[in-house]
């Protein structure tokens, strides 16, 4: 099984990473395994939007909210019903045979898409029923996760990635109609912060820091083990600190110049 994969015991293409072909339609190898939420990311960006190039092509018309709403959930109809028929013939093992797959996850992002539309024709009710929205969207993952993992394995895999991503955008309604006043403003630059350095992280954190870590000292007690979560942590921040500050941002002002 995937979930059992040895880290550093891998076979893989190093050339596919650099063009997010990786776990385009097969497992993520096990060599850097965090990025493999890029990859869908990336082929969404390229793919997701063609269907509508085209119908804009073809209709010689931008599309109308109506007709954009229609588009999007057609593609999440086909890719659903792709990843189901995998699932149905397959039975894969959730996490790496199936949720890191990007041919079976590239409706993940159109969840967002959808979301932003309808909230923005039906500001009232929204944002009207916010707190109802976000306990709703809560509950229902916690719902899926808990006891939908007691229904039959075939309609858990077939609903899950369907299901999670429309309770996720139901509740992220709560944030884009509330404003944090009441945070102190060290908390608001703390969590700006992490999210300023939150790709850095991801790059960072596992293969070239936690594992290089690792290979000089293993906590065996729990002192030990708490005591390296601290540096393990100090060491993150400085490091991804660092790289934001003098790799991401000189490129991020390059790019808007």
């Amino acid at each position: 099984q995937y979930s059992e994969l040895s880290f550093f015991k891998v076979n893989f293409n190093f050339a596919s990473y650099f063009f997010f072909f990786q776990n385009f339609a097969w497992p993520h190898p096990g060599f850097f395994p965090e990025v493999w939420p890029l990859a869908i990311e990336e082929w969404s960006f390229l793919l997701l939007p063609l269907p509508v190039y085209a119908a804009v092509k073809l209709f010689k018309n931008p599309l109308s909210q109506k007709q954009l709403v229609v588009q999007i959930l057609l593609e999440i109809v086909i890719i659903s019903a792709l990843r189901i028929n995998y699932v149905i013939n397959n039975n894969p093992e959730t996490d790496w045979q199936l949720r890191k797959i990007v041919v079976f996850r590239l409706d993940a992002l159109l969840y967002g898409f959808l979301a932003l539309i309808l909230v923005e024709t039906n500001t009232a009710f929204f944002k009207r029923n916010k707190n109802y929205l976000l306990l709703g969207g809560i509950g229902g993952s916690l719902l899926i996760y808990y006891v939908g993992i007691k229904l039959h394995p075939l309609l858990f895999k077939s609903l899950l990635f369907t299901a999670v991503p429309m309770c996720c955008c139901i509740a992220l309604t709560y944030f884009y109609f509330t404003i944090f006043s009441t945070l102190s403003n060290k908390l608001k630059a703390l969590v700006t912060h992490i999210s300023l350095i939150s790709y850095s992280l991801l790059l960072t954190h596992l293969y070239f820091i936690q594992f290089s870590l690792l290979c000089f000292f293993k906590p065996s007690t729990l002192v030990q083990a708490l005591g390296f979560t601290f540096f393990y942590f100090t060491v993150l921040a400085l490091i991804t600190t660092a790289l934001f500050n003098y790799v991401e941002r000189p490129l991020l002002l390059k790019r808007n110049k």
